[in-house]
């Protein structure tokens, strides 16, 4: 069964989208990982842009998995589609951290920006690895495949003048 939250300006979905039958640009992100000690819990933000030239972003909207204590352990790979709205149709940008049980700051965490497809779906894989658990990396840059690399996003998802803090990419 397909799970969707509503969103005024983008629309994630969980699993299966109508945005394949229908021809709404998307980006699905398939979640993997590979760490040992299992991740308890796994959280997808996503933001786009309005403009391609600089970032007016929709203020960050948030998934953890699994949804609530009662939803039982996480379970992997996890599909999450999000379609393009109207407003902020320039690009979107995405955070996924994975939790282990207990901790305070996440084992690890990807961030990526991507162009919204003309039209259809495009897939994006996003690999949580062992490799990167614990990986120290400069402030602009992050654990890829166990090298650092510099982040493509700097500040989206923690400089609030960057967003439109008055519009939400989740509309209530």
């Amino acid at each position: 069964m397909t799970r969707k939250t509503a969103l005024g300006l983008l629309v994630l979905t969980v699993g299966a989208s109508a945005c394949e039958e229908e021809g709404i640009p998307a980006v699905r992100l398939t979640v993997t990982s590979d760490i040992g000690v299992g991740l308890e819990s796994v959280t997808v933000t996503v933001t786009a842009s309005r403009s391609a030239d600089e970032p007016r972003l929709c203020a960050p909207v948030a998934r953890s998995f699994p949804e609530s204590p009662d939803a039982g352990p996480l379970q992997l790979p996890i599909e999450v589609v999000v379609e393009r709205g109207t407003e902020y149709s320039a690009w979107m940008a995405f955070r996924v951290q994975g939790w282990r049980p207990g901790d305070t700051d996440p084992a690890v965490t990807i961030e990526d920006k991507v162009e919204w497809p003309a039209a259809g779906v495009l897939d994006v894989r996003v690999d949580l690895l062992e490799l990167c658990v614990e990986r120290s990396c400069p402030v602009v840059q992050q654990c890829i495949r166990g090298a650092c690399a510099g982040l493509r996003t700097v500040g989206v998802f923690t400089d609030p003048t960057l967003q439109v803090t008055s519009l939400s990419c989740m509309e209530e």
